[in-house]
């Protein structure tokens, strides 16, 4: 049994800036975000909502992981930032999303991506692509880590059943 609760709703498609990179370790994705928060205010663009990490590995990996850093926005289709910033405009398509929402200290989330994990295998589902995490509530919040709130989504489908 699981100590999170665990929810699927549909997310709609959002437009968000992006900035995709390969960092060291998960630890590092703050430099992202710095970058792409510079970025936009450089070029006067507000986001319209929390910021979200999509990690684009596969599996777990501790070191060389594939992430993107991105932030909702409301920019018209077709803008384009300078060519010498690294940061895009893209959508990220609607799906159907199991998630958690997990208080603490941003350190060790292995219990909540099993408890997706469990959840998935349980409920007759398979992840259909790249988790996001959304950060509610963390540095810069003003509230002590134990007050830390990110969302973990993971897309899902049903699983199909092969007959034998």
């Amino acid at each position: 049994m699981s100590d999170y609760e665990i929810t699927t709703t549909e997310v709609p498609l959002m437009r968000v800036a992006i900035l995709p990179d390969i960092i060291e370790s998960y630890a590092k994705v703050g430099r992202l975000f710095k970058e792409l928060h510079a970025a936009l205010q450089e070029n006067d663009i507000e986001p319209i909502g929390p910021q979200l990490a999509i990690y684009l590995d596969e599996e777990y990996t501790p070191h060389n992981v594939a992430v993107a850093a991105a932030v909702p926005v409301k920019v018209p289709l077709g803008t384009k930032m300078p060519e010498d910033i690294r940061v895009q405009f893209d959508d990220l398509p609607g799906d159907l999303m199991v998630s958690l929402v997990r208080t603490g200290p941003w350190d060790d989330f292995r219990p909540a991506y099993q408890a997706i994990r469990d959840w998935v295998e349980a409920n007759g589902y398979q992840i259909a692509g790249p988790n996001r995490e959304i950060h509610l509530r963390g540095p810069g919040s003003g509230v002590p880590p134990e007050q830390f709130e990110i969302e973990i989504q993971f897309p899902i489908q049903k699983r199909e059943n092969k007959q034998l």
